[in-house]
């Protein structure tokens, strides 16, 4: 998948997000193909692996890679995949690779508007919102490895945005996971003293905000949200 970026979009409604996706995943290929990443021959991911990776629906790949194959970019071959066997007639529809997000970039726009939510959520979480956050929480500090530990904790402010029952908030909060994971995971320090210095700080500063959202807290939910993202912030502008 590396020869492949994903550029998220912001839908208004399911058939605009199909044929957004359909358009983002058609263009990622055809620029992949014009820049000599995807060779003749070159194998594609599976239609799973696509629609995970660009965000869309099974059918929506389905029907992009059928239209790749009717304009002889692609063929499918049953039990092996689906190759690269030429260029697209329809080069007007080929966009540019986006520019990956650094993690700096990713946190800064996270507390621009994270902080805020604490108000949405307050006002509109129910019982089923804090029993998920409550699992996230639990799944943290259950988690085994640095990357169960990080998808725990987006996990869990996933569910924050959830909470707000403001579907566009989610269709953001969701881009800004999926960006997150292709600017990869900060390595934790070789030390393990200092790994867990790092867990139980990062544990304990999400139990709090939860605990602030649970009380009805708004200024406390934000402000307790915001430091927690200043910290992380300055900790990458370090790095």
């Amino acid at each position: 998948m590396d020869q492949l970026s994903a550029h998220p979009t912001l839908p208004v409604n399911s058939r605009t997000k199909s044929e957004a996706d359909g358009e983002v995943i058609y263009g990622a290929i055809a620029q992949g193909i014009a820049t000599g990443r995807l060779a003749p021959g070159a194998r594609l991911p599976a239609e799973r692996d696509l629609a995970k990776r660009f965000g869309a629906a099974r059918n929506t790949v389905r029907k992009t890679m059928k239209s790749l194959e009717r304009e002889g970019v692609v063929v499918r071959q049953v039990g092996r995949g689906t190759f690269v066997v030429g260029t697209p007639a329809d080069k007007d529809r080929m966009v540019p690779a986006p520019t990956p997000a650094s993690l700096g970039d990713i946190f800064e726009a996270r507390l621009l508007f994270e902080p805020a939510l604490a108000e949405l959520i307050v006002l509109r979480a129910d019982a089923a919102d804090f029993e998920e956050m409550d699992h996230c929480l639990a799944e943290i500090a259950a988690a085994e490895d640095w990357q169960n530990f990080k998808e725990w904790k987006y996990a869990l402010h996933l569910a924050f945005a959830r909470a707000t029952k403001n579907h566009f908030l989610v269709e953001i909060f969701q881009s800004i996971i999926d960006s997150r994971r292709r600017a990869g995971w900060k390595p934790l320090p070789s030390d393990a003293r200092q790994r867990a210095v790092l867990r139980e700080a990062s544990q304990q500063e999400n139990v709090a905000i939860v605990e602030a959202l649970k009380r009805g807290d708004i200024e406390e939910g934000r402000k307790r949200i915001q430091d927690y993202l200043t910290r992380i912030l300055q900790s990458v502008s370090e790095l």
